[in-house]
């Protein structure tokens, strides 16, 4: 009974493998099907193998004749994908538009944070304006000031500020801009600057576009090229002692090398005891996950780094003297805004609870 049992399992068995490769080989899906419709090979761990010459050939349909012989040519949806800058020269100039006063509402909801109140910065960030004039000082003495580079005093082309907007900024939301929300933010920085766009002053109704942007020239242009445009002769020039004017020794060259003097007792002293460094403390990072989604999208430029003031993540001091005046004051000043913070983070969007949410996964993540 038992061998009959025996022979009658071994028999389904069979049938269920035979119907198993019936149906792999038969589905269009598998890769069992797709093989032995190509009759190629398939490997132990059930993967196709593709002969090696249809590989050699794809490599040599698609190689790049160069010294190298390695690679492909980029296909013209590959190169566009990381072109995106715009030249000096306008080409890569977005369409599209935005008027100063639109671009000040844009400054004060997304960039104002960071940057202050009509671009005066706050703690930790660049300036955006002014510095006219101050390209030349030196810090010859304490308290003298140095040069400051804004929009205004030091960079040379506004195509590459519209790129910088529309592509990194804001710093916790970046390409997060439309290019009508990226030239709006550029005509109102432009115009905090005195900016002209061919020679028209940029009021609170001007409307800055791909059609009059590259009107525009800023105070420093031509600040980076050397206004004698013969480099060579520039760099060699008797009056600029910072580049060696002389001529280098090709031929005829001192042949001995006379040693002079001869330093000694320098040996090191060798430290015999060596203490090991203390380890650091490892902090504990919180599990809550809506709070790390909300912290991540909205508190990290500032509690990430710890500028303006803002407690940083997984500092434990910091965070503990926040902590001594309560946890629900915490709440508090994190959903009506303190100090530098402006109120949920300036993402209105939030809820209270969301609010809340990221608190706590701050302070878990701290201790």
């Amino acid at each position: 009974m038992f061998k009959q049992f025996t022979k009658k399992t071994i028999l389904a068995i069979l049938g269920l493998s035979l119907a198993t490769i019936s149906y792999a080989t038969s589905n269009k899906y598998t890769d069992a099907y797709y093989a032995s419709s190509h009759k190629y090979k398939i490997n132990v761990d059930g993967a196709i193998i593709y002969p090696t010459d249809l590989r050699v050939q794809y490599i040599k349909n698609n190689q790049v004749k160069g010294p190298f012989h390695i690679g492909q040519k980029a296909t013209k949806k590959e190169i566009s994908g990381w072109n995106v800058d715009i030249r000096p020269d306008g080409k890569g100039l977005y369409i599209g538009h935005g008027s100063v006063s639109q671009g000040a509402d844009l400054f004060e909801n997304k960039c104002s944070k960071c940057h202050g109140t009509f671009g005066a910065a706050n703690n930790g960030f660049p300036v955006l304006v002014g510095g006219e004039g101050t390209l030349k000082n030196q810090i010859l003495e304490p308290g003298e000031p140095g040069p400051l580079k804004t929009v205004g005093s030091y960079w040379p082309y506004a195509t590459t500020l519209l790129w910088y907007i529309k592509t990194a900024m804001p710093q916790d939301h970046p390409n997060s801009l439309t290019n009508d929300q990226a030239y709006a933010i550029t005509a109102y920085v432009l115009s905090l600057n005195n900016i002209t766009v061919g020679g028209k002053e940029m009021g609170d109704d001007f409307v800055l576009s791909n059609k009059n942007f590259m009107k525009i020239h800023l105070p420093n242009e031509n600040g980076f090229i050397p206004k004698d445009k013969n480099l060579k002769h520039s760099l060699n020039s008797p009056v600029n002692p910072y580049f060696g004017t002389g001529n280098r020794c090709m031929k005829n060259c001192a042949k001995k090398i006379k040693i002079t003097h001869v330093i000694g007792n320098l040996t090191p002293k060798i430290n015999e005891a060596l203490d090991l460094p203390k380890p650091k403390k490892i902090h504990t990072v919180s599990t809550n996950t809506k709070g790390a989604k909300i912290y991540n999208s909205t508190c990290v430029s500032c509690h990430g780094s710890g500028v303006l003031g803002a407690p940083k993540f997984g500092d434990s001091v910091a965070w503990s003297k926040v902590l001594k005046q309560g946890i629900s004051k915490v709440y508090s000043n994190a959903i009506n805004g303190i100090g530098n913070m402006p109120p949920k983070g300036g993402n209105s969007s939030l809820s209270d609870s969301d609010i809340k949410n990221a608190v706590d996964y701050m302070v878990e993540s701290s201790k």
